[in-house]
């Protein structure tokens, strides 16, 4: 299942990710500060760098569920 995860770095999101990741998900974490976007590619998330009120839509193409 690919999980779109919107606030990635965030209180539970930074924790959620490697779970998700673990139980063999494929995961996309969408952030919003491009900096903090090789630590989610280190743990194997597809990082997208966007802004929700513009790009949730487009973000959310492929995924199979959402935690937001």
């Amino acid at each position: 299942m690919k999980v779109l995860v919107i606030g990635a770095n965030g209180q539970v999101g930074r924790h959620l990710v490697p779970q998700l990741i673990a139980a063999s998900h494929e995961v996309r974490a969408m952030i919003r500060n491009p900096l903090q976007a090789s630590a989610l590619e280190s743990k194997g998330a597809e990082v997208v760098v966007a802004d929700l009120e513009k790009d949730f839509r487009s973000s959310l193409d492929g995924c199979d569920a959402l935690v937001f």
